[in-house]
């Protein structure tokens, strides 16, 4: 009975903490991370060539069923009870031992160091390719993919920085799960559409770039049933908006031409 109070104490102690990391998400005007590559490459015979962005993480399960809180207080759990290993239930009131608040934050840092969120990553046999690379080919796909898009978005234009600070301040998750499910909507959406050979490697960025959203973004919508991988996610906020502004850069300067 004792060493479930100590597995008790050291979830609630690893709950206050995480807490104070996920309070301490970026803040809108930090600086933006690193986005993915993306390229425009001038003397291609189309005038368009994409690069993919290669350092995204691989996983085989689009969808983990890893809780990384509930590992994390499971090794917390670990560390308190093998401070504890003299402790002898049926030795009267032994005190317990529990870790100081630094040495706790040491302990998390050394347990969560490393960890990042996963995404799955598509590759050219998982999309549809259309060996028409004419012009026309191209702006008709260019066409139909704003059209997706206007349908999957269907008037629902709330900034994302605005998603989140009604989910973390007002604790309204209504927009936030409404973008999680556009987001789902939307990768269906292009799996199935037919791309030029040409536009492929885009393509593969941008179907991506939507899967790690909606990985991102579930993530901290489910952020009561694991803290920690929210707080993860948030990390990964800044480094979206700029591979997002990157790539739609490159669609709108190839529509002008």
């Amino acid at each position: 009975m004792k060493k479930r109070r100590i597995i008790s104490a050291a979830v609630v102690l690893s709950g206050l903490a995480l807490f104070l990391v996920i309070i301490n998400w970026p803040d809108k005007n930090a600086q933006k991370s690193a986005a993915g590559s993306v390229s425009n490459r001038a003397g291609d015979a189309s005038g368009l060539e994409f690069q993919v962005n290669r350092d995204r993480n691989l996983v085989t399960n689009a969808a983990s069923s890893d809780n990384l809180t509930d590992r994390l207080a499971q090794n917390l759990s670990q560390n308190i009870l093998q401070m504890n290993n003299s402790f002898n239930s049926g030795q009267g009131t032994s005190t317990v031992k529990l870790p100081s608040p630094d040495s706790l934050t040491s302990m998390i840092g050394q347990s969560i160091g490393g960890q990042s969120i996963q995404f799955p990553t598509f590759s050219e046999k998982d999309i549809r390719l259309n060996p028409d690379n004419s012009t026309d080919a191209q702006l008709a796909y260019i066409k139909t993919l704003g059209e997706i898009t206007k349908k999957n978005f269907a008037g629902f234009n709330t900034p994302v920085l605005t998603i989140l600070n009604n989910f973390f301040e007002q604790n309204n998750s209504e927009a936030l799960a409404k973008y999680v499910a556009i987001a789902g909507n939307q990768i269906n959406d292009l799996l199935a559409l037919k791309v030029p050979t040409q536009l492929s490697a885009w393509h593969l960025q941008n179907l991506n770039l939507w899967e790690k959203k909606l990985a991102v973004y579930k993530a901290i919508l489910d952020l009561n049933a694991d803290p920690l991988k929210a707080a993860l996610a948030i990390q990964e906020v800044n480094g979206i908006g700029q591979e997002n502004e990157s790539i739609q850069k490159v669609l709108n300067d190839f529509a002008k031409k």
